[in-house]
């Protein structure tokens, strides 16, 4: 068998030569059956818009929307004609365009994931239009800045976010959390005082005699990292979060036979509270020196025999 400029002779080609040839085809023929059915996955994959963020592209098909610094979609810019998935920021001019236009660092796309990110982890579903909802949404905006975890991208309440026109969101909680995003990408004020954490209303129904690490379902952060509450946080928290309330405004990290990780150790305090909207309360995580040592016989779940207090160790 010989190849000359992609032509294949046969001529004077043996059985064995001619099955490996047979074998090499039949691969290749196989590999593009499996290409095209790749492909088909593929495409059913990426039209599915909420499987993860990864695969949410639908906000790249749009055209370069504007919007108002309080949230509010205005149209689209037209003049760009260099690419979609721009995201910019403007007025009306009172003519029918825009003044004031500024386009915003990223893509649309990437824009509306995060915003409904934000709406998804925020107590929009249970709460009003309120100033404590803008509010709460502006500071969780400002944490996922500094601390991308999170998981409310893929929440009921993210993925009804995502599949609403910009028409549509106007004028509903929903523009809250595209003015929370546009305040981050222009730098505006941070709502959470520099929070890096926040924690919803089903961490203040524990009380301080309650030592689990967990309720099965979610972590008591009481309990696995500690925290102090400021009399004015803890007083907010209380008369929002309503007659369920039994957090204790300090708790330390208590004595336990078993830890809850490696870098657990009892009598800490980790969290120091920054802002309290609506049910939600923000964190800051103390570092180093900052963070907050109890005394031996201030350790909450110690316990008491001869001897303990000589032996601890900090």
């Amino acid at each position: 068998m010989i190849i000359k400029k992609h032509t294949i002779e046969l001529k004077n080609t043996s059985v064995s030569e001619m099955a490996r040839f047979r074998q090499i085809m039949l691969s290749i023929w196989h590999q593009q059956i499996l290409d095209d059915k790749n492909a088909d996955n593929m495409k059913t994959f990426i039209n599915n818009d909420y499987k993860s963020s990864n695969a949410w592209i639908k906000g790249s098909q749009e055209d370069n929307p504007i919007y108002s610094l309080n949230g509010e979609y205005l149209g689209n810019n037209s003049r760009i004609s260099e690419g979609n998935d721009l995201v910019f920021i403007g007025e009306n001019d009172g003519k029918g365009g825009f003044k004031n236009l500024q386009q915003l660092k990223g893509k649309h796309s990437k824009f509306i994931l995060k915003a409904s990110t934000v709406y998804g982890e925020s107590s929009a579903y249970k709460s009003n239009m309120t100033e404590d909802l803008r509010k709460e949404m502006f500071a969780i905006a400002s944490v996922l800045e500094r601390n991308s975890i999170a998981y409310g991208e893929n929440s009921e309440l993210a993925k009804n976010f995502r599949s609403t026109s910009k028409e549509k969101r106007n004028g509903t909680k929903m523009q809250y959390a595209i003015a929370a995003e546009i305040n981050v990408l222009t730098n505006g004020f941070d709502y959470s005082y520099g929070a890096d954490a926040w924690d919803g209303q089903e961490q203040a129904m524990f009380d301080s005699s309650d030592y689990r690490f967990s309720t099965g379902t979610f972590e008591l952060h009481k309990n696995t990292l500690g925290w102090t509450i400021s009399d004015e946080h803890y007083k907010i928290w209380a008369t929002n979060v309503g007659k369920n309330f039994d957090a204790p405004q300090i708790s330390f990290t208590p004595y336990s036979d078993e830890k809850f990780n490696k870098y657990y150790k009892e009598g800490r305090i980790n969290l120091k509270s920054t802002a309290v909207y609506n049910k939600t309360i923000f964190w800051k995580t103390l570092k180093g020196k900052d963070i907050i040592k109890a005394y031996p016989w201030n350790i909450p779940n110690r316990p008491v025999q001869p001897g303990f207090l000589d032996n601890f160790k900090k």
